[in-house]
């Protein structure tokens, strides 16, 4: 399998995946003011954050190189694998999966592109999903299912502590960004139909913190009940 590292995965899971030869997962190309820092183990990657982060200058990821992902699947045939499913990050906020489907043509192996439409922890559901469904031996097709089903039982949802970052990169307008750090907003948000959406905007840290473990309890009894009419348990 491939994926990258929006997927925000578990450190146990992906040193055990990779460990096993199940995953290869890409790095995210780091861009300072249009410098790029390819590798993500690269000593210098911290050190320029804090000096980035320090000095106010634009800071945002960048898609993987064809390179890069050329060696990811090159490494995978070396392993033995016959074909590989790939789940990339949202193509709405990233150009990863255009990357990989133009590699994928010229993979010595097959390769099923899948855009989980999503990001961080839900696109990381769809991939633990995946993988639990290739250790049963299950071929591409059902592997790609598994992961699908996943994706949509999963809902995405994170507040923002601080518009700044967010203006830097230019997922915020910087002027907006500006205002809303005045006012101190710590907007909510999700990743519908692929693409970042606001639900609320609250102020303040303590209101953002309250509002939003409200909204997940809402969304959480939505589903469970939602689970147990599908299931025709009654509704007590």
């Amino acid at each position: 399998m491939l994926t990258d590292a929006a997927a925000g995965l578990p450190r146990t899971l992906l040193e055990r995946a990779r460990a096993a030869g199940e995953l290869i997962c890409l790095d995210l190309p780091l861009m300072i003011e249009g410098q790029i820092f390819p590798e993500a183990a690269d000593p210098r990657v911290r050190e320029h954050l804090v000096l980035a982060a320090a000095e106010g200058r634009s800071m945002s990821t960048s898609r993987p190189s064809p390179g890069a992902v050329s060696r990811a699947l090159a490494a995978l045939a070396a392993a033995g694998c016959t074909e590989v499913v790939a789940l990339t990050i949202s193509g709405e906020l990233s150009g990863t999966v255009q990357t990989l489907r133009t590699a994928a043509r010229e993979s010595p192996i097959p390769v099923r592109v899948l855009d989980t439409r999503t990001v961080a922890a839900a696109q990381a559901a769809g991939v633990a999903a995946a993988l639990a469904a290739a250790r049963t031996g299950a071929d591409a097709d059902r592997v790609l299912e598994a992961a699908q089903a996943a994706l949509e039982a999963t809902q995405l949802l994170f507040w923002v502590p601080s518009l700044e970052q967010l203006g830097r990169s230019g997922r915020v307008p910087r002027a907006l960004a500006r205002v809303g750090q005045m006012l101190h907003v710590k907007p909510i948000a999700t990743v519908e139909q692929g693409r970042l959406r606001y639900l609320e905007r609250p102020r303040q840290e303590g209101p953002a913190v309250q509002r939003f473990a409200e909204l997940v309890a809402q969304r959480a009894t939505r589903a469970v009940l939602a689970d147990a009419a599908a299931r025709g348990v009654p509704d007590d």
